[in-house]
């Protein structure tokens, strides 16, 4: 769901199941933003966290969540000020449709 979220709004996204003790997260992000980092700025709050820069897991006490969500807001705004959120799209070869065919290796 956080991956659906992230490809719709361009921003990072943080999807939460809760539990009477434990809150898991699933989050992922866009790449102006480093998800991983935000969360080991946060390391005092979980019990468990891990991932890379576009994507990331973690374990919270459900009593600590709101303070955990208020933390991520507040890095997101920082780390994010002054950028345009607009998503990108690498081209790595410009090629004619004529000169692309299902054999391979061409021959």
């Amino acid at each position: 769901m956080a991956g659906r979220l992230t490809e719709a709004y361009y921003r990072p996204a943080v999807v939460v199941e809760c539990g009477a003790e434990e809150c898991k997260g699933s989050c992922r992000s866009i790449s102006e933003f480093h998800i991983t980092n935000a969360l080991d700025e946060c390391s005092d709050l979980l019990l468990r966290h891990g991932g890379h820069a576009a994507a990331a897991g973690f374990t919270v006490r459900s009593d600590r969540l709101d303070e955990l969500m208020e933390r991520l807001f507040a890095i997101a705004a920082r780390e994010l000020a002054g950028q345009e959120l607009v998503p990108t799209l690498q081209i790595d070869a410009d090629v004619a449709l004529a000169d692309l065919d299902w054999r391979w290796p061409r021959g």
